[in-house]
């Protein structure tokens, strides 16, 4: 479709919430641009509506460059230049095939609903689930060991696959992955909100822990 004309906003993710910093639209050409001045990494969104939306991380001196449609920015957009923003577009390429996944087996499911063989279905789709919980969760990990530098990282540690958070610092396994994230990125980036926000969360869980062992 002809993009000409659309509108495209710029959001920078905060801590707490995302702040409009501008807005364009797209050109006769399909062309548009935004320019950013920044001191540390940070988190922003291109959208067009509410569902219609790709996660960047930028660096200072990057020159990121998009190609996609505007129709369906998550789905088609392709991203040069930016290291951390590849790294989220990959994240969420796996996330997609999940979610597709979790589809099929629910309208799988669905035809069972009255069927006298629902219980034995069922059984084998929770199987299923737990193997792509695990599989999703062990692809996050490696992302994580492999870019501990990135605040991508931060960005693995929190998500879902539905109401299922991947990573709870309250479990000793996990925590691991929290703390390892914290030690690195207070390293490169100690005046980051993101960063900071995180160091302020493992401590936490630190002294909550600690805690407990004294009572």
């Amino acid at each position: 479709r002809n993009t000409r004309g659309d509108t495209l906003y710029l959001q920078e993710l905060t801590v707490k919430s995302s702040v409009t910093i501008d807005s364009t639209i797209v050109d006769e050409d399909g062309f548009f641009k935004f320019k950013v001045k920044l001191s540390v990494p940070s988190f922003y969104l291109l959208k067009k509506s509410r569902n219609n939306f790709v996660t960047l991380l930028l660096e200072p001196g990057e020159q990121a460059k998009l190609k996609g449609s505007v129709d369906s920015l998550t789905r088609t957009i392709y991203i040069e230049g930016s290291k951390g923003s590849s790294i989220l577009q990959k994240m969420n390429a796996r996330q997609r095939e999940n979610y597709t996944k979790l589809d099929s087996m629910r309208l799988y499911l669905e035809k069972y609903k009255y069927h006298p063989e629902f219980p034995s279905v069922k059984d084998g789709l929770d199987s299923t689930y737990l193997v792509i919980l695990k599989n999703y969760k062990d692809f996050l990990k490696t992302q994580i060991d492999s870019n501990l530098s990135s605040l991508s990282s931060i960005i693995m540690l929190y998500q879902y696959l539905g109401n299922k958070a991947m990573f709870d610092e309250r479990e000793p396994l996990d925590f691991i992955y929290f703390d390892k994230v914290d030690k690195v990125l207070m390293q490169f980036y100690p005046s980051s909100p993101h960063v900071i926000s995180l160091h302020e969360r493992v401590t936490n869980m630190k002294r909550i822990t600690a805690e407990k062992r004294i009572a």
